[in-house]
């Protein structure tokens, strides 16, 4: 993300040099170099233009990959839950139980 951040920072300023060089040459009256560097500055901004649409796919990944490792996390966490679960159920014997309250009760 940072290097497109970079590249992006790095164009804009050749933009921006390319505008005082157009500004130069018109005042000049150098019709031609003003048409090669207003394609050059079109092209510029494409190419930033691009790298934004990258770099919004890259946020997008990494977004969808954040969430599946939640969701990783959460399907750990419920497995871990269900062998808990079933670890008490083997040690809590329920018809054991019920026959020793129905005991009780009756005294």
């Amino acid at each position: 993300m940072r290097v497109i951040d970079r590249q992006i920072r790095d164009i804009q300023r050749e933009e921006e040099k390319v505008k005082r060089s157009i500004k130069d040459a018109a005042k000049k009256g150098q019709k031609d170099v003003c048409v090669i560097l207003a394609k050059e500055m079109i092209q510029s901004k494409r190419a930033v233009s691009k790298l934004y649409a990258s770099k919004a796919q890259m946020n997008s990944v990494l977004l969808s990959m954040k969430n599946q490792l939640a969701v990783l996390r959460v399907a750990g966490s419920l497995q871990k839950s269900t062998e808990v679960m079933k670890a008490m159920q083997n040690l809590v014997k329920v018809p054991e139980i019920q026959a020793t309250m129905r005991e009780l009760s009756k005294r």
